[in-house]
């Protein structure tokens, strides 16, 4: 199995919304973010749930996620930063100790900072509080990897692959992570 178009394809993506719930941050793996059109429907819906009701934390922290997910330390400014800040901060206050305001800030460090070991440590915070989150462990499975905690990430990804032995995509990033350890045997049955 080669990457490309076809690995690109296997993920399904249709929209941002599929990145927050079953992938989050995979840009990493060369499948790119959405468009910025493919964001506007998302933040249009959080935007409105937050305007309908101020006082509903997981509207607020999936809006810092999206924006903090729409982060590009290499790209130009943008608003982004600021603007998931601001519903980060709201979240906070409405539900402090919740698995998705860590999730938010877990972003903001990923993709706003390329602070890893802080996204990763805000994570696993995360699981702690929510430890049957399927996402999670995706989420902790491949910061582990980028930050080169491969055993862990085996372990990681394992669990969410038995989870949802269908998830290809989790599948060719395990096998990946174990021709990496040179466990050959194995990373050929997770493509098998």
């Amino acid at each position: 199995y080669t990457r490309g178009n076809g690995f690109q394809d296997a993920f399904q993506m249709d929209g941002p919304r599929t990145i927050l719930l079953r992938f989050n941050d995979l840009d990493s793996m060369e499948l790119g973010l959405p468009a910025d059109k493919d964001w506007e429907p998302a933040l249009a819906a959080y935007h409105e749930a937050v305007a309908a009701d101020k006082t509903y934390g997981p509207a607020w922290a999936r809006l810092a996620q999206t924006y903090a997910m729409r982060l590009d330390s290499n790209g130009p400014p943008t608003d982004y930063r600021k603007q998931a800040e601001e519903a980060l901060a709201h979240a906070e206050k409405l539900m402090p100790n919740s698995a998705e305001v860590h999730i938010a800030r877990g972003h903001l460090k990923y993709r706003g900072d390329t602070d890893y070991l802080g996204a990763l440590s805000d994570y696993r915070r995360a699981r702690e509080i929510e430890p049957s989150n399927g996402r999670l462990l995706i989420t902790i499975g491949l910061t582990e990897r980028l930050v080169g905690l491969r055993a862990e990430a085996v372990k990681t990804l394992a669990l969410a692959i038995r989870r949802n032995p269908e998830n290809w995509p989790m599948r060719i990033v395990m096998a990946e992570i174990m021709r990496l350890l040179r466990r050959y045997p194995e990373a050929h049955e997770q493509v098998d």
